[in-house]
């Protein structure tokens, strides 16, 4: 019995360093070499109900869509819009091929309970695991919808296991001014890259890249 316990006390602390590591040092893809740098990337973009959506539409006008194919959009379930406006938007530019669309349980409704959102949370937390694990995209792009954080923590945690290492970058609303939302607060040692847009942001928050106004 001593010995079993020996082993899992080990392996316990194995993870817990592995997973300050990961926090300390959040993970960034080696540069692109010469041999690979016409290889599309498979990326995961999260939409969220609102100004969310309305940002990451014009984040979108400024991405490589040769490089950066195909597009997974994902999405809560019971958000329509979000999905109708990226298909309208996507339309009129003729981007149809190389898009698809999931649907993702949304972790907490509005006015939804907090005892209840527990539940849903944990549940949209796995559901995100087995996404990852079917789509295995090699970019996850995110702009603060609470939709991500479930997908962002999933990502986090398959790479403390050792499993599937995926970059995550994040870019704060716009509106951010000051402060980082709550979302950022989750995400900031998590986020591979951590995009404001707002110079403020970047001097008081140091993991912060500044690149000016995108939207």
């Amino acid at each position: 019995m001593y010995d079993i316990w020996l082993i899992v006390s080990i392996i316990l602390i194995i993870y817990i360093v592995r997973c300050f590591y990961c926090l300390l040092f959040p993970y960034i893809p080696n540069k692109v070499s010469n041999n690979n740098v016409n290889k599309t990337i498979k990326t995961m973009i999260i939409l969220g109900s609102g100004g969310h959506t309305a940002e990451m539409l014009v984040l979108l006008k400024t991405l490589n869509r040769k490089r950066y194919q195909p597009l997974l959009y994902v999405h809560a379930d019971t958000d329509v819009t979000s999905k109708s406006r990226m298909i309208k938007a996507e339309t009129d530019q003729n981007n149809q091929k190389n898009i698809q669309f999931i649907s993702i349980p949304r972790s907490r409704e509005v006015k939804q309970s907090y005892f209840t959102s527990i539940f849903t949370t944990i549940y949209s937390f796995f559901y995100g695991i087995y996404v990852f694990l079917k789509y295995r995209p090699q970019l996850l792009i995110v702009n603060g919808p609470g939709t991500c954080v479930p997908l962002c923590i999933t990502v986090f945690l398959l790479r403390v296991f050792f499993f599937y290492p995926c970059p995550i970058i994040f870019v704060e609303s716009f509106c951010r001014v000051d402060t980082l939302s709550l979302t950022g607060y989750i995400l900031y040692f998590i986020a591979s890259k951590f995009i404001v847009m707002w110079p403020k942001l970047a001097l008081k928050y140091k993991r912060c890249q500044y690149i000016g106004r995108l939207c």
